[in-house]
């Protein structure tokens, strides 16, 4: 299949060109505001805002046809280069518009994930879900798009640890998520701010451990106070004589 000669070479280095002018712009001010509840990216508006240009341009060319009997590649190429700025130029871009279906459903996803990876059952899943989405949404009411990657990150391990630690009813399997969320709950708790991190991280592996010998299938409902001191007792003395 032959394509029209401005795909080909030299006009190759125009579009090039072309998309970086695009890519540049949409760095600088963000995407088209044309579908608010779609995450499309880089790539998807690079080759729309082309193909508008593009378009435009033959529109245009066509009528230069009108006056002109020979074909012209180069102002052929000219009129797709000027249209594309000049649509590019032109569009509004995307505002900020607070939390939209779209942001909510990725971030339920994404939860979803990683409390199945946590193990939890069905009723501790929606709370842990609800709480974690509830929590987001009032303490980032701009929507996650505001945030950095890092920052997205550093909040949802804080938020993740919150509601994990508010659920009445903790019913979940062993897994190496589950552990994990129970040692960093030991580590960063306010407890133990004194003690240096060896000794905590010693301490937090050594309760999961008993935790694990004591309820081998998961911990399902709370667990009673004495149990909770009785490993405490075991997990403190192993330290002492670890020292």
């Amino acid at each position: 299949m032959k394509f029209h000669p401005i795909f080909y070479k030299p006009y190759q280095i125009w579009w090039a060109v072309l998309a970086i002018i695009c890519i540049i712009k949409f760095s600088v001010f963000g995407f088209p505001d044309i579908y608010e509840n779609e995450n499309y990216g880089y790539i998807f508006w690079t080759i729309g805002i082309l193909l508008t240009g593009l378009i435009f341009g033959s529109v245009f060319y066509l009528v230069y046809r009108l006056f002109s009997k020979k074909w012209n590649n180069r102002i052929y190429m000219i009129l797709v280069s000027i249209l594309t700025i000049i649509v590019l130029a032109t569009y509004k871009p995307q505002v900020n518009k607070g939390w939209t279906p779209l942001q909510e459903k990725q971030l339920r996803l994404g939860i979803i994930k990683q409390s199945d990876m946590m193990g939890l059952s069905q009723e501790s899943k929606l709370a842990y879900i609800d709480c974690v989405i509830g929590k987001f949404k009032k303490e980032y009411p701009n929507g996650i798009l505001s945030m950095s990657k890092e920052d997205a990150q550093s909040a949802g391990k804080r938020i993740g640890k919150e509601c994990f630690k508010g659920i009445d009813k903790v019913d979940m399997k062993w897994t190496k998520e589950s552990e994990e969320l129970l040692m960093n709950y030991y580590i960063n708790s306010k407890d133990f701010k004194d003690i240096p991190i060896e000794r905590k991280q010693n301490f937090a592996r050594c309760v999961v451990d008993e935790l694990k010998i004591k309820y081998p299938e998961g911990l399902t409902g709370k667990v009673p106070k004495n149990v909770w001191n009785e490993i405490a007792e075991i997990c403190a003395k192993n330290l002492q004589i670890q020292n």
